[in-house]
């Protein structure tokens, strides 16, 4: 990927190593209890959003690597940001944000998601890393 530009950006329910070099989270981290997934916050009207934390104006649309018929998939579940609506919002964040096939988002992502949100209902506190995967040496990353 040649010369880094990383940059550590934390949310109010999780943190994000971001290169703005490629304009994408290369990690995310968040930790999930019990009781931040006991409310029901979050409006279902929210858009994604260009982060002010980022040193470039982007929508998700326009990320390099966001080409048709690839989702705005998020490394931070909405689902798991519902204790405030704040928290919530966040998850809209480009920083947030990477480009992911419809079939993962919508089918084994969505599957992960759950089951972390199982294991804090088992376990009470959970901490979640997640990443993108690209393949830099092909035509269709």
């Amino acid at each position: 990927m040649g010369t880094q530009t990383w940059k550590v950006i934390v949310k109010q329910n999780y943190a994000v190593l971001y290169d703005e070099a490629w304009h994408t989270p290369i990690v995310c981290i968040e930790q999930l209890a019990v009781d931040d997934l006991n409310k029901n916050v979050g409006d279902e009207t929210a858009r994604f959003y260009t982060d002010g934390a980022l040193d470039f104006n982007v929508s998700p649309q326009g990320f390099p690597r966001m080409k048709p018929p690839m989702d705005a998939g998020r490394l931070a579940a909405r689902a798991n940001n519902v204790n405030s609506e704040a928290a919530f919002a966040e998850t809209f964040s480009t920083v947030n944000v990477v480009p992911m096939d419809p079939l993962v988002n919508r089918g084994i992502w969505c599957k992960i998601e759950k089951n972390a949100r199982r294991l804090v209902s088992k376990w009470n506190d959970v901490i979640i890393l997640s990443g993108p995967i690209y393949n830099f040496n092909s035509a269709n990353d």
